[in-house]
């Protein structure tokens, strides 16, 4: 179904920063929060299930049927704030079954994890709000035509059915109209066409605000993790370190991606293999040249790695 194509591909990104929020390998030095975050986050993925999976999945409907059972709790979670310290989060998703089916469901489930983004403080763009808000709509709109369908008889049916059909276009044709726009939006909008091709040129990314350059060079904390060898001593002198040098560091380029502040370079492999596949690894003590050749070398297997995780999170039953 080309609708639930569209919405997975609209709510896999938005799961990948959860993930970054509240993934249990970035609390491996903390078992009690590894353990937490590790069941919800199974509970996360089957409650979500209508929306990741395929329609035609088993697995998906006998989920669907388990609906109440899974959302009967609220799921714990243990965040990163920015800062480094880590916040308890709970939040329950709503328990109500979708009266119109699937459709239903699945606009209920995704409005759910907008508020999950919300409650453990994830940053998305107004853009990216606006498409899933926009799909949850058409969503809604489909399942009208259902009941209109399943309720309606003779005259009032075929009245029922006409403007549940008509809402259905006129939310369709808003999600057309902002695609328009903002595909367009560079040629119409000089200044913000400027500063996307200097931010293209310089391989950072927008970040909505007005100082694009200062943005994407301040640094992430709630990113940064800590190998075990590194003496706690050395963490406030590290962030500092990172931080007084990240304008040169290339940051644009990997400010989504994870850090993990090792001791040397020699702690950061096993043999010619990574240690921590999926970070951007730097020792406290780095020179620039050093890192920024590792950088180049490893950037995409690092990507990979990061994307092959996420994956697999999202694959599982």
């Amino acid at each position: 179904m080309v609708e639930h194509a569209k919405l997975q591909s609209l709510i896999k990104p938005l799961m990948h920063r959860v993930f970054l929020k509240v993934h249990p390998d970035f609390f491996a030095h903390d078992p009690v929060a590894k353990n937490t975050n590790q069941a919800s986050m199974q509970r996360l993925q089957d409650i979500l299930a209508p929306v990741l999976k395929a329609p035609e999945d088993s697995s998906t409907k006998e989920r669907h049927s388990k609906s109440k059972e899974l959302t009967s709790t609220p799921l714990e979670f243990i965040s990163r704030a920015k800062d480094g310290t880590r916040e308890p989060v709970s939040f329950t998703f709503t328990a109500r079954e979708a009266r119109h089916g699937m459709r239903q469901l699945r606009a209920q489930r995704t409005q759910d994890l907008l508020r999950l983004c919300q409650a453990l403080k994830v940053q998305l763009a107004p853009e990216a709000i606006r498409d899933v808000e926009i799909a949850i709509d058409c969503m809604k709109n489909a399942s009208d035509i259902t009941a209109a369908l399943d309720s309606s008889q003779g005259v009032g049916r075929h009245a029922a059915l006409s403007q549940a059909v008509a809402e259905l276009r006129a939310a369709r044709a808003r999600e057309a109209h902002m695609s328009y726009k903002r595909a367009n939006k560079c040629s119409h909008d000089p200044i913000h066409a400027a500063m996307m091709a200097q931010l293209r040129s310089s391989g950072a990314q927008a970040t909505g605000s007005l100082d694009a350059k200062h943005a994407a060079q301040k640094l992430n904390r709630s990113m940064v993790f800590f190998a075990d060898s590194v003496n706690p001593r050395h963490y406030h002198a590290a962030i500092e370190r990172i931080e007084s040098e990240l304008h040169e560091l290339d940051y644009g380029l990997w400010c989504a991606l994870p850090l993990m502040v090792v001791d040397s370079w020699k702690s950061a492999f096993r043999g010619s293999a990574a240690r921590y596949p999926g970070f951007v690894v730097i020792p406290r003590q780095f020179s620039k040249q050093a890192f920024l050749r590792y950088l180049h070398t490893n950037l995409a297997d690092i990507r990979q790695a990061r994307e092959s995780r996420t994956t697999e999170w999202l694959s599982r039953s």
